[in-house]
């Protein structure tokens, strides 16, 4: 696919695989997986796009939609995607993929699908990764070009969601507001101040305002900057009195291991080449991707640690990590008391070294 993606010849046999009823799903399936995979997406390949949402099977919709995540898509795509993420008879996680397409984009959202956004996050029986999905989209959206009820919709999922979901759902009201945006800028404030005061209510209502780090935090107070205002009286308030604790940490992870099990592959994909998240931009998957610097290389081979050549005892790893910058300055800045998840642990060497501190440490590898 990559070595040929650039010929027209090959561009229309793909096309013709996926328009032909008579190829099985599964093969018309690998083709449009195949093509999210691509650094940049050939116009005339961007058809299969509307093939697959129109396919009429779930897979080739899913796979599509990963598709239009990662490219910038023409306005016929655009509109077919929209009228995708309105349609109730479609799966929720579909739905849910249709919106972030729009987001990505910058098109505006309509009422029903912020509504659908909204339940997702606050309904406690939805999967967990299917609401991350939802409080990603709706944490990127512009809060500047909300009307009052679309507004009122995020004040809603702040104050009812899932604790977990909430650092994406703060992010609108973190970008602050524009009073010249506006014909009246007098008007603008009042608005802005009465959307603080909501939010505040919201935030305390919510456990998961143990949750929010301190940048975050600042970020709100900033947004809402009128010294001696209500709003940044109240929501000063409410963000400085409240700081993570050990139960709200191991609440998170828990609601995000219970949701593994729903995982998609596609889905992954999109996100490891997502922008935002930036996995791409270091790790590389299958040829794709960036490389770790020299200099993170070099930092490595000069700091030793863990030793992955044999096992230590404890003592060791404790003198080691501790002469180590790199693992002694993570292990300060995790503190005391505190639940860690280390993904891609290796020999364990540095979970058992973050144990110190009486830290509750769980590794995991492949």
């Amino acid at each position: 696919m990559m070595a040929n993606a650039q010929d027209a010849t090959f561009q229309a046999t793909l096309i013709d695989t996926l328009k032909t009823g008579g190829v099985k799903n599964e093969i018309r399936g690998q083709v449009l997986a195949a093509l999210s995979f691509l650094d940049d997406l050939p116009e005339p390949l961007r058809d299969g796009v509307l093939l697959g949402l129109n396919s009429g099977v779930s897979e080739l919709k899913e796979e599509a939609l990963n598709i239009a995540q990662r490219f910038k898509m023409s306005p016929p795509i655009l509109d077919a995607v929209s009228s995708f993420a309105k349609n109730e008879n479609e799966e929720a996680a579909s739905r849910a993929s249709a919106i972030q397409v729009l987001v990505n984009h910058e098109k505006p959202l309509s009422d029903t699908s912020l509504a659908f956004l909204t339940k997702l996050v606050i309904d406690k029986d939805a999967p967990v990764l299917l609401g991350r999905q939802a409080a990603q989209a709706l944490g990127s959206l512009r809060l500047r070009s909300f009307g009052k009820s679309q507004s009122d919709l995020l004040i809603r999922a702040v104050a009812k969601s899932r604790p977990v979901h909430l650092p994406n759902l703060i992010r609108p009201f973190a970008q602050g507001h524009d009073p010249k945006a506006s014909g009246d800028g007098d008007t603008a404030k009042k608005a802005w101040a009465q959307i603080g005061n909501a939010l505040a209510a919201a935030l305390e209502n919510n456990p998961g305002l143990a949750l929010l780090q301190a940048g975050q935090r600042e970020a709100i107070i900033r947004a809402f900057t009128e010294k001696g205002a209500i709003a940044h009286v109240v929501l000063s308030s409410v963000l400085k009195k409240k700081s993570v604790g050990q139960s709200d940490q191991q609440s998170a992870i828990k609601s995000l291991l219970d949701g593994l099990a729903n995982g998609n592959a596609s889905r992954g994909r999109v996100l490891f080449h997502d922008q935002r998240v930036s996995c791409g931009a270091c790790h590389r998957i299958q040829g794709q991707g960036g490389q770790l610097t020299s200099k993170v290389k070099n930092f490595y081979e000069e700091n030793p640690f863990p030793n992955y050549e044999g096992v230590e005892e404890f003592g060791d790893l404790v003198q080691k990590g501790s002469q180590n910058p790199f693992s002694k300055e993570l292990l300060n800045a995790i503190g005391h008391n505190k639940t860690i998840l280390e993904c891609g642990c290796g020999t364990g060497q540095l979970s058992h070294f973050l144990q110190l501190n009486n830290n509750n440490v769980l590794g995991i590898d492949m």
